[in-house]
């Protein structure tokens, strides 16, 4: 089991800020997103997909080919902006 959270506009957009996943074997940040938009109605390919969308496994940001191992906490969230 892994832990996922959506931040800021994310949350918004996929109505939804937080889900437990079953995961029993690693499996890459890409390959999630794929078993996200097969397992999960209100996950959106599109949305987690796009280009500047950040993604942090147990707090560190990591490539999409990054493994995710059971009881990993994954996070997904916008580019951080400021001023």
């Amino acid at each position: 089991m892994i832990k996922i959270l959506f931040f800021a506009s994310l949350k918004e957009q996929l109505s939804i800020d937080a889900l437990d996943f079953p995961l029993t074997e690693s499996i890459t940040v890409a390959q999630l997103v794929d078993e996200l938009v097969l397992k999960e109605a209100s996950i959106d390919r599109d949305i987690l997909s796009a280009e500047d969308i950040l993604v942090a496994v147990d707090q560190t940001v990591v490539s999409s080919d990054f493994l995710v191992r059971p009881g990993s906490e994954v996070a997904f969230f916008p580019p951080v902006t400021g001023g």
